[in-house]
């Protein structure tokens, strides 16, 4: 839930109001001097910050009125804003070119990435490092190899467990290059991030 509220809180808002309008368009778009961003930007990363199981637990509360996860989440961020002085007329910003597809399937990217990240590469790497240590001593424990079931040729046991290190190991450089893409790009945009 933090990294949908990241995406939808600070990234999104910041960009927006930040690199796509002029300091003139704001200003006529939303009655908001240049500095008046800058404290807008302040105040984002400030619910950003707060952001607890408490707030967890409100955006839960709301859903239940709401009956939409997304919903509850964007009404959420909103009363926050109106918390800290932010205007009105951004508000709708929040949830602007933004669908609860968006949200979603970000967040279930993101649940990907960090899996790998903080669970599964790690717990692989430790695979690695075990294996490649019981492949060195086992480097001369001999054995026989087998095919269909069959005696084949002598080997090692540590030869065979490294060979399996090794596969573990590509397998483990393929998932680290995965770049997990997600739609980020309202109801009709072609965009992929």
């Amino acid at each position: 839930m933090v990294k949908i509220f990241d995406k939808v809180c600070s990234t999104f808002i910041n960009i927006y109001l930040s690199n796509v309008f002029t300091p003139t368009e704001i200003q006529s778009k939303f009655g908001l001097q240049k500095n008046q961003i800058k404290e807008i930007e302040t105040k984002l990363d400030v619910i950003k910050a707060n952001f607890d199981l408490k707030s967890a637990e409100e955006i839960k509360r709301i859903e239940k009125e709401t009956n939409h996860d997304v919903k509850a989440v964007e009404y959420y961020i909103k009363g926050e804003l109106s918390k800290l002085n932010v205007p009105h007329s951004i508000h709708e910003l929040v949830h602007f070119c933004c669908t609860s597809e968006d949200i979603n399937n970000l967040s279930w990217g993101l649940i990907v990435k960090d899996s790998l990240k903080c669970e599964f590469l790690p717990k692989l790497t430790s695979l690695i490092k075990l294996l490649t240590k019981i492949a060195k001593e086992n480097s001369s424990v001999p054995m026989m190899s087998r095919t269909h079931g069959q005696p084949a040729t002598p080997t090692t046991v540590g030869k065979e467990i490294a060979n399996f290190s090794y596969r573990v190991s590509q397998l483990t450089t393929k998932l680290n290059g995965i770049r997990v893409k997600g739609k980020f790009n309202g109801a009709v945009g072609i965009l992929a991030i």
